[in-house]
């Protein structure tokens, strides 16, 4: 999202829900953006690492502190976004799209994408939301007992008349 007075504070954001520090150097992020981590980067247990097109913007607004510049940018229509490791093994993969399943910003460049919750399947737009943006700390949307999420929805007959009987079908 592009901040206050041209400010570029686009970020991503990595969580390690293990119960061990996890080393990141010549780890890569690619797809819209292409960045590969240095030397003696690591991501704690249960920790953040933030990754900003602009650091200094990050540190200014948010107080913190991010790793970076990266290259390219993240696409407000969708973007795909992998995660290697030093191996060039994928770690994971997330392409997210502009429109439903996936949430709507509204337009607020404080807003950004957030996990419901970290054992979530990521690559769901349903286990996604829009929320200002909290980089480096727990998410403000974060549900511990997150909702089952489908993949497809349907329901026949598709127009149904009064006294009918509706069958709904969801696909996981």
């Amino acid at each position: 999202a592009r901040g206050v007075n041209g400010a570029n504070d686009e970020f991503i954001e990595l969580y390690n829900p293990t119960e061990y520090a996890v080393s990141l150097e010549d780890w890569r992020i690619s797809g819209g953006i292409d960045y590969l981590f240095p030397a003696g980067v690591m991501i704690m247990s249960k920790g953040f690492v933030v990754i900003g097109e602009e650091p200094s913007h990050l540190r200014a607004k948010y107080g913190i502190t991010a790793l970076g510049p990266y290259d390219g940018g993240l696409s407000s229509s969708g973007e795909e976004i992998i995660l290697t490791d030093n191996r060039a093994r994928e770690i994971d993969e997330i392409e997210y799209e502009y429109g439903f399943p996936w949430p709507m910003p509204d337009g607020d460049p404080d807003r950004t994408y957030q996990l419901i919750h970290p054992s979530l399947d990521n690559a769901l737009g349903g286990n996604w939301r829009s929320n200002v943006a909290t980089p480096g700390a727990l998410n403000n949307t974060v549900i511990f007992n997150p909702p089952p999420t489908f993949l497809s929805v349907s329901h026949s007959p598709a127009q149904p008349k009064g006294g009918e009987t509706v069958t709904v079908e969801a696909g996981l």
